[in-house]
């Protein structure tokens, strides 16, 4: 994120970016999370926005790269739902790009 990029800002162009690509699935879990919880202010989003990036991040938490983790904690998940949930959350931000719904 550059000095002058809002954390809105960051986490817009983060979602427009083609996961798993251009960003690795646990690079994006990480600055989701630390965008989300510590640098987003709720007064610097829509409330449409803030219920999509929460309901984004309350999923995308829950992501492992590791197979055998995700077997044994019901919660964890893989590269396929962070895409999903992503889609998801594209979709209702109305954010254009690589995302497309068959």
């Amino acid at each position: 994120m550059s000095e002058h990029e809002s954390p809105r800002a960051f986490i817009f162009r983060l979602l427009s970016l083609r996961i798993g690509d251009e960003i690795s699935h646990e690079e994006f879990r990480s600055r989701l999370e630390q965008l989300f919880n510590l640098e987003l202010g709720k007064d610097e989003v829509s409330p449409v926005e803030y219920e999509a990036l929460a309901e984004l991040f309350d999923r995308v938490i829950w992501y492992s790269p590791f197979p055998e983790e995700r077997q044994s904690v019901p919660n964890y998940i893989g590269e396929g739902e962070v895409d999903a949930a992503v889609m998801r959350a594209r979709v209702k931000l109305a954010i254009p790009g690589w995302v497309t719904l068959a």
